[in-house]
This record gives C-alpha cells, sequence and structure tokens, in this order.
C-alpha cells in the first residue's frame, strides 16, 4: 500500500449487506497495475 496505494485488489465490506448484490466495479490504471505486478514480482 505504501508504494502503490492507488493499486487495490480488495473491496472491504462493511456490516450492511445490500440485498441481491454480491460483486463491486473497481477502476484500475492499466499502468497502475503493471507496475505493482513487477514490483510484486520482484519479491519486495
Amino acid at each position: 500500500m505504501e508504494h502503490f496505494p492507488n493499486y487495490l485488489t480488495v473491496i472491504e465490506g462493511g456490516c450492511c449487506r445490500i440485498p441481491g448484490k454480491t460483486s463491486e466495479v473497481m477502476f484500475i490504471c492499466p499502468k497502475c497495475k503493471a507496475d505493482a505486478i513487477e514490483w510484486k514480482s520482484r519479491g519486495k
């Protein structure tokens, strides 16, 4: 999170459920995603 704060792969739910809603849409910049994956693969 320190290095890539805008690359979130998890959306935390709250305590209130919305009937019929089981997923969420996330918009992640493709360059940010690629950079984060590369950084992760280097074992940082």
